[in-house]
């Protein structure tokens, strides 16, 4: 067995006792207020996300090393004009390609608002949830693999029906991300999702019902998918064939509780080509699901589990349990600790801690 070094764990434990004492909270909160009156207007506002995540494990088994890393970087500007039309930029430096939106939109009524330019694919509620949002430090697997990601394209999305919380997106896009501004064959990728919120659920005070539904075909032509879907070792992945998504997800809050779940199902029907090998492999089908369920134990502290799956039926079925904890100073400034285990390798020395820190508004 591999001895991590003693001096690596004390400044990691360090870190977290030093990132968990934070004061002066009621400053930030001054300054943030001031800040917002000056730079978040209807017309211009302007927004950053700075994240920097910690990563340990004894003897490593996930992907990468122990150390630091600058998860986000992300500045952004957005508005609306006369409550018609609006424009997104997001940037994120230390990505490649910067650019991850650059979005136009026109707002003809609540019923039809139209997106055009680069943006998140209508799919999945987990991976629409921004990055300094979401429940844990990482979105889950089968939400990382499988949902189609930001891409260049045309949205149609509002709500349809009058005082009913219910929201259609239909979206055609090139179907082959954001790392060229272009589409790199005749195909199209078509995205179509519906959701809806209901507030004081089974009139109940305080409670809350979201869901979700979402589907996704394209024929694809050399598209990069994620290696995770290679069933023998991790080497970049392009698809060739017709790819089918479709996926459900929800969240119940009830007062300090929550849950929530989601599911995706994936079929790649074609071939996927392995850049260094040249080999192929036919037809995959992938499943994955993750359960959530969180409780505030504190006005700005929340405790998390969470049960990660992921298979192919090229590769054994996965599970992770991960439990976080998440803690905010201020309203702008947040804290998540997340311990893994995968069921596969329960040992302790396989176990994975990330922390992350973040300043977001």
């Amino acid at each position: 067995m591999k001895v991590p070094n003693r001096f690596d764990l004390r400044c990691f434990i360090l870190l977290i006792f030093m990132t968990f004492s934070v004061s002066n909270a009621d400053d930030l909160e001054n300054d943030f207020e001031k800040f917002r009156d000056y730079f978040k207007k209807d017309y211009f506002s302007v927004g950053l996300v700075l994240q920097v995540v910690s990563d340990f494990q004894i003897e490593r088994s996930f992907p990468g090393n122990n150390g630091f890393n600058i998860a986000n970087a992300r500045f952004m500007v957005y508005g609306e004009f006369d409550k018609k039309f609006g424009y997104l930029m997001r940037t994120n430096f230390i990505n490649s390609p910067v650019i991850l939106d650059a979005k136009l939109h026109y707002r003809f009524s609540k019923k039809l608002i139209i997106d055009l330019g680069q943006f998140k694919a209508p799919f999945s509620h987990e991976f629409l949830i921004p990055a300094e949002s979401i429940d844990f430090v990482n979105r889950s697997r089968v939400v990382t693999v499988m949902a189609p990601g930001r891409q260049i394209g045309l949205q149609a999305r509002g709500m349809p029906i009058q005082n009913l919380p219910l929201n259609y997106n239909i979206g055609i896009f090139n179907g082959n991300g954001i790392s060229t501004n272009a589409n790199d064959d005749n195909q199209f990728l078509f995205v179509g999702r519906i959701d809806c919120l209901w507030e004081n659920f089974l009139n109940q005070s305080n409670t809350s019902l979201y869901w979700g539904l979402n589907a996704a075909f394209s024929q694809d032509a050399f598209t990069h998918i994620s290696e995770q879907l290679n069933p023998f070792i991790f080497e970049p992945l392009f698809f060739d064939g017709r790819r089918t998504l479709a996926g459900l997800d929800l969240r119940f809050t009830a007062g300090k509780f929550l849950f929530s779940g989601e599911t995706i199902f994936g079929q790649f029907q074609g071939t996927l080509n392995q850049l260094i090998t040249d080999t192929t492999f036919q037809d995959i089908q992938a499943t994955g699901f993750h359960l959530t369920t969180g409780y505030m134990v504190g006005a700005r502290t929340q405790l998390l589990l969470r049960w990660d799956n992921f298979d192919t039926d090229r590769r054994s079925n996965s599970n992770w349990l991960i439990g976080g904890i998440n803690f905010w100073p201020s309203s702008i400034t947040e804290l998540q600790l997340n311990y893994i285990i995968n069921t596969e390798k329960t040992e302790f020395k396989h176990h994975q801690i990330l922390l992350n820190t973040q300043v977001a508004f």
